[in-house]
């Protein structure tokens, strides 16, 4: 689910002119969108579900939930297989990758980071401006506080 800047001031309750980056999240920076990206059909989805998944498979399930809502919202994108990411079977320079994990607690969390051209991961956290990088072979140590499965998305460059 894609907020624009009112939905996501009426979420923050904010009051003030922000930086442009307070309005782009981890998605958003991913997706190659200027916009905050919430996982789920509303703003509530993913946090009330967090409170579900304490019941035997209920994170793979989900995660697997996740998933669904992510390709729905970003139709070009589809998922690749960890293994072809760790072998850079995929090519950063002729496709897009996005990293996508969450964090299995009940005040858990979801985060996106995309592999640049040249291979390094890059991502931002939530209002915060900064932008984090990390080279390729660093992925999964680079969230190390995420401790859900890792779903790839890739979609061919384009231009």
């Amino acid at each position: 689910m894609w907020l624009d800047k009112e939905a996501l001031d009426t979420a923050c309750r904010n009051t003030s002119k922000q930086a442009a980056a307070y309005y782009v999240n981890c998605g958003g920076h991913a997706f190659g969108v200027n916009g905050w990206y919430q996982v789920g059909p509303d703003i509530n989805w993913f946090n009330n579900g967090l409170s579900r998944c304490t019941r035997k498979g209920g994170w793979r399930g989900f995660e697997r939930s996740c998933v669904k809502y992510i390709l729905k919202d970003n139709p070009s994108w589809t998922l690749a297989d960890a293994k072809a990411i760790d072998d850079v079977s995929v090519d950063p320079e002729k496709y897009e990758i996005i990293a996508f994990r969450i964090k299995r607690s009940f005040f858990g969390d979801f985060h996106f980071m995309k592999c640049e051209v040249n291979g390094d991961w890059t991502s931002k956290y939530g209002h915060n401006s900064l932008i984090m990088r990390c080279p390729y072979e660093d992925v999964h140590a680079a969230w190390k506080e995420y401790d859900g499965k890792e779903y790839f998305f890739v979609r061919k460059r384009t231009g």
